[in-house]
């Protein structure tokens, strides 16, 4: 047994190195504009999130290629952005990096790549997000999200506190239960993307990012698409 555990500890370390590598390689206006053309598919698909509800949302987070492996001991990994849409003004932040990693236990050998959108609705449920409180009371669990682009929502949608979860395999849309989640700012990222100094708070609730390019097509892409 201990023999098996320090080959999957070996395998999964490895799995991430590979991971944050290829994360990297790929460019950071890169990840914002996949971050986009996957927010645009999702509000085009027929099965895709409801416009009612990205339109009531405080928040949204996108992690394109999100990379799950398994090998006994299964995990998540990947990087992507959150923006967020400020309470007074109803306009979207830039978005600033963030890092998605988790772990599952049983029986497991494969992996796959698959697109994760979190939609949250709340201030709470985005705070506590910012906070790395998921999965932790009922103000920050998640919830499978409804599907399908004109779901009718319960009136009540705002007052559950949860953050709706979503992933896209080949193409296809679905709510998605994910446990042991672990969502946390990509500090560095940010610095290199906005300048020293730059992080997750100061840029989604501070205003202190100016958006430019890439980043600025996707704020203007989601307020079109929220207005």
């Amino acid at each position: 047994m201990r023999y098996i555990t320090c080959i999957v500890i070996i395998l999964m370390s490895s799995f991430f190195l590979f991971s944050g590598l290829c994360a990297a390689a790929g460019g950071l206006d890169d990840l914002i504009d996949e971050a986009r053309i996957i927010l645009e598919e999702s509000a085009d698909a027929p099965e895709g999130i409801p416009l009612n509800l990205l339109k009531k949302s405080t928040a949204i987070a996108i992690f394109p290629s999100t990379i799950k492996g398994a090998f006994f001991l299964g995990a998540r990994y990947g990087k992507g952005v959150v923006l967020r849409r400020d309470p007074d003004t109803a306009e979207w932040s830039p978005p600033a990096f963030f890092k998605i990693k988790g772990v599952s236990f049983g029986w497991q050998i494969g992996g796959q790549a698959i697109d994760l959108i979190f939609v949250i609705p709340t201030e709470r449920g985005f705070m506590g997000m910012l906070d790395n409180k998921l999965n932790v009371g009922t103000n920050t669990a998640l919830v499978v999200g409804p599907v399908g682009r004109n779901a009718e929502l319960g009136a009540d949608i705002k007052a559950k506190g949860g953050i709706f979860t979503y992933s896209r395999s080949k193409g296809l849309f679905a709510g998605v239960g994910l446990k042991g989640l672990s969502i946390t700012p990509d500090e560095a990222a940010n610095e290199k993307y906005y300048g020293v100094g730059a992080t997750a708070r100061g840029i989604l609730t501070g205003g202190k990012a100016i958006p430019a390019g890439k980043a600025k097509a996707l704020a203007r892409t989601l307020k079109k698409l929220t207005e």
